[in-house]
């Protein structure tokens, strides 16, 4: 969307430093958030129209944008803000945030629930587009296939920081591990072939999935992730039948691209977090029927019969059914913007 020639990027992970600010900073004494100081100076000398992030869990973006009122800033959601481990997952750093009253000129969000949650802590023109990176791969109209994708959430970590506390892989996992046990009790139950949809490049993971599955499915596949290409992690989605995720951003964007997609959402039942602890849980923000005929879940199904009920209903209903059926909660997900294009007339008309 942006000019090569007309854009400059400052890198926010320690990458890379342009020497010159950072001694200035240095010899000005700011030793104190050096860090903030730094990208400051750096604004001041490029003097942009625009200020853009992908990363809009970043603090410091916002704190910035206080020092520059004449300047545009604008932040895209990168993901869905709904799961443990994320900037906003505890009632403290909820109020915290809250009370920094921090603000961005626009900010671009991907459904009306992150916006009604978002907006209790930002200032900013909330403008719902769906996924930036979603939008980029037309909608392709196929036959479905009669697989189930399970969307993978691992990640090459062996600790997990959630509401100020440090979880074991083992123990954030085990809602994914329950998950796939059941989605391949029913697949072999029901003769369907089980696809996982791979979350990073490591072999690491697909090992993993390989000693998961190898012995216990009759029918598998792994799709590979990709970290350049973005069009191979988006444009075979069209083709499934059924997605199931924990909750997955890319789950979410799924349902944008009009897909059936369940959420067994239990992870922070076996973290031991209460959901009226968790301001950013989605069924606080939205009247959810948590039964067997929903779509959404954030409590255990003990019973495989009971859970075999809960992906029958998903699995064997048509799309057009499926969507009457949850219309109230997945209209407020489905946005798709083909290429973008109302983020090249936000930069265009907000030129003033």
């Amino acid at each position: 969307f942006l000019k090569k020639k007309e854009t400059t990027i400052l890198t926010t992970r320690f990458e890379d430093f342009y020497l010159s600010f950072l001694l200035k900073i240095f010899l000005k004494f700011k030793f104190k958030n050096v860090y903030l100081e730094y990208q400051k100076s750096l604004i001041q000398y490029i003097n942009p129209k625009f200020i853009i992030t992908f990363t809009d869990n970043n603090v410091v973006f916002y704190k910035l944008k206080k020092y520059f009122p004449h300047i545009k800033f604008i932040s895209v959601q990168n993901g869905n803000r709904f799961g443990l481990g994320d900037f906003l997952d505890s009632r403290r750093k909820f109020n915290n945030l809250k009370k920094l009253k921090l603000k961005s000129d626009f900010y671009i969000v991907q459904d009306e629930f992150s916006k009604k949650f978002l907006s209790q802590v930002f200032n900013s023109k909330f403008i719902v587009l769906g996924s930036l990176k979603n939008n980029l791969i037309k909608l392709k109209k196929q036959k479905k296939n009669k697989r189930i994708l399970f969307i993978s959430q691992w990640r090459d970590t062996e600790r997990f920081l959630i509401q100020d506390q440090i979880y074991p892989k083992d123990k954030f996992y085990e809602a994914e591990n329950i998950l796939l046990k059941k989605v391949v009790n029913y697949c072999n139950l029901k003769n369907i072939t089980l696809d996982v949809k791979l979350a990073t490049a490591h072999r690491k993971e697909k090992n993993f999935f390989k000693k998961k599955l190898r012995h216990n499915i009759k029918s598998f596949n792994l799709i590979d992730y990709s970290e350049t290409n973005y069009r191979k992690n988006y444009s075979f989605l069209d083709r499934y039948t059924l997605v199931t995720t924990v909750d997955s951003t890319l789950g979410f964007e799924c349902m944008m691209r009009g897909i059936k997609t369940v959420f067994y959402s239990i992870r922070n039942f076996y973290l031991k977090i209460p959901n009226k602890n968790k301001p950013n849980e989605l069924s606080n923000l939205v009247k959810i029927k948590h039964d067997l005929k929903s779509f959404y879940v954030n409590k255990p199904i003990t019973s495989d019969k009971n859970f075999n009920q809960f992906l029958d209903v998903n699995y064997n209903l048509s799309y057009k059914k499926w969507y009457q059926k949850n219309f109230h909660i997945v209209k407020k997900f489905k946005y798709f913007d083909l290429r973008g294009k109302n983020i090249n007339d936000i930069l265009k008309v907000r030129q003033l």
